[in-house]
């Protein structure tokens, strides 16, 4: 496990002093883990991580915030929406804030002995001729070209 039953009561003292008991916060550890592995695996060498003595900080910190939203909406349910409980959303926030600057490359995890354990980052890379713009645009998510456009930046001749 990532991070720890009492790093979780930690952050949750109140739902937890009474209603959860420690196999059940282990199990929501265990899914919040499974989590992190998933949207981490194609940047981090989760081989690595497992081998080591400790878990690195921003792994433990990723698994502390998502297993407080698995707790948080395991004890309420879907009894009431997430917006009427801002708890889970300041730790989704948090989390997704976190993993958004892991996968961007902002943040390097390191072992103990300061070595990385990131597998390295896929991204698309752009072999187009300088002058020639892709065509969903340079933007984050790109952005919409026009047939008309697209067809007068690059001729389609028949």
């Amino acid at each position: 496990m990532y991070s720890t039953v009492a790093e979780l009561r930690a952050n949750l003292p109140t739902i937890l002093s009474t209603v959860y008991d420690d196999t059940k916060v282990g199990t929501r550890i265990t899914q919040a883990d499974i989590n992190v592995i998933v949207d981490l695996s194609g940047v981090v060498d989760f081989d690595a991580v497992d081998a080591l003595a400790t878990v690195p900080n921003v792994i433990n910190l990723l698994s502390q915030y998502k297993t407080a939203e698995k707790v948080i909406y395991a004890n309420y349910g879907l009894k009431i929406t997430t917006s009427e409980i801002p708890d889970i959303e300041y730790w989704r926030a948090q989390y997704n804030t976190l993993i958004d600057k892991v996968i961007a490359g902002e943040i390097n995890i390191l072992d103990v002995d300061g070595n990385s354990v990131m597998a390295g980052i896929s991204s698309f890379s752009n072999y187009a001729k300088n002058n020639i713009r892709p065509a969903l645009g340079n933007d984050k998510y790109g952005e919409f070209i026009s047939k008309g456009d697209l067809e007068s930046e690059r001729p389609y001749e028949t």
